[in-house]
């Protein structure tokens, strides 16, 4: 089919990063994710208005075939900046990401999304929590972490290459010093929610303990 003749699929015209949750999300059913365009859209968004963080924008578009369509001189030194740390945060992730498995969670907040890369040998991993809307809880579920060795450890820890995602509640929950739990701890009881503000993301990197 075509998908063997090309490098590179454009997912589509609107990057606006909330809306690219889903569209990138059912696109990699039938597409490997490595071969679909996900960019870094402007801000505001030129497609729907929407005004979303950068730390979330960047989040998004981790998880394919990353770029930048943002014209730079809209962009402030403190975004520039940042841009370059997820650069280079992206690269170095790149090479097995775009070789990984890719894992959906569907038991998290109705408010929220929860995805991630696992690599082939599940030594290493990337989520992504994503607040679509507003949580009705106070006390959202556990994020759950699917696809790694039950019996094997792993280091987890919050990454923030382009900026920390905003929160509602104070302070950070417990795990975001760094924890050391097994692929089944993770998958049965995981990780403590915390409460986003709407259009934010958070970054959950994983590896194995050698």
């Amino acid at each position: 089919g075509m998908i063997e003749h090309v490098d590179r699929f454009w997912t589509s015209d609107n990057n606006d990063a909330l809306s690219r949750v889903d569209i990138q999300r059912w696109s990699a059913q039938f597409i490997p994710p490595e071969l679909l365009g996900t960019h870094i859209g402007p801000f505001p968004n030129h497609q729907s208005g929407r005004s979303t963080p950068l730390s979330m924008r960047a989040a998004v578009a981790l998880f394919g075939h990353a770029g930048i369509e943002w014209d730079f001189t809209q962009a402030g030194n403190d975004e520039i900046e940042a841009l370059g740390q997820w650069v280079a945060f992206y690269k170095s992730v790149r090479e097995w990401m775009h070789k990984a498995r890719m894992v959906r969670i569907e038991d998290c907040d109705s408010a929220a999304t929860l995805y991630g890369f696992v690599s082939p040998d599940s030594s290493q991993a990337l989520f992504t929590y994503i607040q679509r809307e507003p949580s009705s809880s106070s006390q959202p579920d556990p994020i759950l972490i699917r696809g790694l060795i039950a019996e094997r450890r792993y280091e987890v820890k919050p990454v923030f290459p382009a900026g920390k995602p905003r929160q509602m509640s104070r302070g950070d929950v417990g795990w975001f010093d760094g924890i050391r739990a097994s692929g089944a701890q993770l998958e049965s009881v995981g990780l403590a929610t915390p409460i986003l503000e709407p259009d934010n993301a958070l970054l959950i990197q994983i590896r194995a303990i050698s």
